[in-house]
């Protein structure tokens, strides 16, 4: 998958968690396909990426060989859309993930430690 989506322009899929998030920090223009059965989630996970602009919802039940024809052969054509497209996925994605968490538990090991200090000097 590494290659391919290093030499994507745009990317037609499903829209799993993995798959929005992984699309997104690459900068990648996207026409997402969200699964139709389940609660929806596959809706709210590419909805941030909707939002910036950086990617397009298909309905699943009218994804055919005419919406191809309809919505993915033109944008394929428009250099421009996808650019703008390209531009949205870098502000809807983030690239520094691990370096994101790790705060997150150098924060909560920062506040325990401070809560367990001021615990042993009210005993």
């Amino acid at each position: 998958m590494d290659l391919a989506f290093a030499l994507a322009d745009l990317i037609v899929s499903r829209s799993g968690s993995a798959t929005v998030s992984e699309v997104s920090a690459l900068g990648i223009p996207a026409l997402y396909v969200p699964y139709s059965v389940g609660n929806g989630e596959q809706r709210l996970n590419a909805a941030s990426a909707v939002a910036a602009g950086a990617a397009q919802l298909l309905d699943d039940a009218s994804f055919d060989g005419d919406a191809v024809r309809r919505i993915v052969i033109p944008l394929l054509g428009d250099r421009e859309r996808i650019d703008r497209m390209a531009a949205a996925a870098e502000t809807a994605g983030t690239r520094n993930g691990t370096a994101n968490v790790i705060s997150l538990i150098d924060r909560a090991l920062g506040a325990a430690g401070a809560i367990a200090s001021t615990e042993r000097k009210v005993d």
